[in-house]
This record gives structure tokens, C-alpha cells and sequence, in this order.
């Protein structure tokens, strides 16, 4: 099942959802339906900037959560907002930011980023669909057709504990030869989800 819409230039591909397959019974496939992807939602948690002295948190699917990307834009990096798959609580930093692995209550997925500008998006999308996972994959504000650079976002079937992100995120790295970032590892780490205009 893959979303087709209007690229942002003619050599940056739009945020996709790869095609959904019969799911294998993890975590992070359950085997959904069309209808299902269209229906089922997850949680999203979003932060103006780095610093994350506020949230703000909702429940959207993937196709919403694409159309957000798709429609979203800022005229430098430095004011894009940031996206994350998990609950955070209220407990914030002593500088005041909410961002941090001590807050974070559930994971409702895993964020991924490849910045070893190699694997093109195409490739990328036909990995997730090989390994049957549900995904949303788009690229990063730095991204060129020469030097691919994307993230992936890997939904859980269901809200997990904090504990359990490590595990899903190496699961992930052996699917896709362990090539991701190492901050991708880190429990509270956020990502851009927008492009610069």
C-alpha cells in the first residue's frame, strides 16, 4: 500500500507508507488490513524545537501523520519542529526540557536515522516491505538524490514500556544491516519531520 503524492522537488521523494503486507506477528507488523492502516492510530508527541519546554501530544494514522510531514515546512533547520512515537510525562529537565528518557512513559514505535548517504529511499522502501514491517519513510531536510539521508518510523501494534524500545530498535538494525545513526538508540530522541523551505 503505498501513498502516492506530489514531490517537494524533483529529486526528493514524498513521505511514503510502503506497501502493506501480511504482517508476521511482531511487534512492530500486526498483519494489518488496508482498512486498518487507514483507521488505526498511534501516538504522536510533537515538540516546537530542541528544547522542548512544551508538547504536544495526539493520536493520528499514518497516511495523517504523512499529509502532516507533506504540508509542514520551516525556512531554516533551526525552526523545524521535532516528532517522537512515545508518551512523555510532565517532568521536565532542570533546563526545562520534557524531552528527556526519565519522562518518557510508553513507546508507541521506533524512529530511525540513516545518514550514511548510501541506500537510496527506494531501496529503503523495498526493505521495510520485504520484512513486512508497517512504516512511514521520508527523508531529511539535508537529503540529495547523491547523498540519500531519510528516517524511518516503525509503529508498535500497541503502547509498550520504555524498557522494551532497545530491543525493537536492534530487531530493526539487523533488517536493515545495522546501518541506522547511534543516537536512534537513544529512548527519547526526536527527529525533524519537516523539509526546509
Amino acid at each position: 500500500f503505498r501513498h502516492s503524492s506530489t514531490s517537494t522537488s524533483p529529486t526528493t521523494p514524498s513521505p511514503t507508507l510502503p506497501d502493506e503486507v501480511a504482517g508476521n506477528g511482531n511487534e512492530m507488523s500486526d498483519g494489518a488490513s488496508l482498512l486498518d492502516i487507514k483507521n488505526k492510530t498511534i501516538r504522536v508527541t510533537r515538540f516546537a524545537d530542541k528544547g522542548a519546554k512544551t508538547k504536544h501530544e495526539e493520536r493520528v494514522t499514518l497516511p495523517e501523520l504523512r499529509d502532516m510531514i507533506l504540508r509542514t515546512t520551516a525556512l531554516e533547520k533551526s525552526l523545524l519542529p521535532w516528532l517522537k512515537l512515545a508518551e512523555f510525562g510532565d517532568r521536565p529537565t532542570p533546563k526545562g526540557c520534557l524531552r528527556c528518557d526519565e519522562n518518557v512513559i510508553t513507546i508507541n514505535g521506533v524512529e530511525l536515522d540513516y545518514d550514511g548517504e548510501e541506500m537510496s529511499f527506494d531501496e529503503a522502501a523495498e526493505i521495510i516491505k520485504s520484512a513486512q514491517l508497517r512504516a512511514l519513510l521520508y527523508t531529511s531536510p539535508s537529503y540529495t538524490e547523491a547523498a540519500p539521508r531519510w528516517r524511518v518510523l516503525l509503529p508498535t501494534s500497541k503502547d509498550m514500556p520504555p524498557e522494551q524500545r532497545a530491543a525493537l530498535v536492534e530487531r530493526a538494525q539487523g533488517v536493515f544491516g545495522g546501518i541506522f545513526a547511534r543516537e536512534s538508540a537513544t529512548l527519547s530522541q526526536a527527529y525533524f519531520y519537516v523539509r526546509v523551505k
